[in-house]
């Protein structure tokens, strides 16, 4: 038979993502859009101010020669080596490596990618984000468990906004944060000004999952 393509060429990834029970419009799909939209357009985007171009697109280099990439720019002084859909940064690279999760000779393609932004999302404490968002019984707790949350995706993503003000330590000094700006606002240039996603539709993604119940 003939195979149709999907309307969604990502679908098969958000269903290995989801061991196949992803449904459309899901919670978890709606998350990945909001979490990848403002990081880049496709599963070979590279930041754009990298001083040494990857020597063909990263989707056909294997992890290894990502990494080596990802040095030699560092080496050249480039501000930022964000590598893929989900613009990983070497150090999210190696912390992958170490954790079993991607391996050196995988090719960094859109799978070894999916994977990696899972193991990025648990590092930041998915699972218990999802048990705590259906533990909570009032919208105050709910509320609490949302916020906290993305300000653990804001750290991951530079540009996810944070749900409130913080001041925060950056090499020493002391950072004052808007509601809705970068965790990273104003390092290698980022923002979280291209990102048509607010922190309320952030919120409202997080806290829909309290509908989901554990069980998927």
């Amino acid at each position: 038979g003939v195979q149709v393509a999907s309307a969604d060429p990502d679908a098969k990834f958000y269903n290995s993502f989801r061991q196949g029970v992803t449904v459309e419009g899901s919670e978890e799909q709606r998350l990945f859009d909001a979490l990848v939209g403002g990081e880049s357009v496709d599963f070979d985007t590279v930041y754009n101010m990298a001083k040494i171009k990857p020597s063909k697109p990263i989707t056909q280099m294997t992890v290894e020669e990502v990494q080596a990439w990802q040095k030699s720019n560092i080496d050249a002084g480039s501000v930022s080596t964000a590598a893929g859909r989900f613009q990983i940064i070497s150090p999210n690279m190696q912390y992958l490596l170490d954790k079993n999760i991607i391996k050196k000779d995988d090719v960094f393609d859109k799978e070894t990618q999916m994977k990696a932004y899972e193991g990025l999302l648990e590092k930041r404490g998915y699972s218990d984000f999802k048990e705590d968002i259906n533990k909570a019984t009032t919208e105050k707790e709910k509320q609490k468990v949302a916020e906290d949350f993305l300000v653990k995706l804001a750290k991951e993503y530079a540009s996810v906004p944070i749900p409130r003000d913080m001041t925060i330590k950056r090499k020493g000094k002391i950072v004052k944060l808007k509601k809705g700006d970068s965790y990273y606002e104003g390092m290698a240039g980022n923002t979280t000004k291209n990102n048509p996603k607010s922190v309320e539709d952030y919120l409202k993604i997080l806290k829909d999952f309290s509908r989901t119940g554990t069980d998927i």
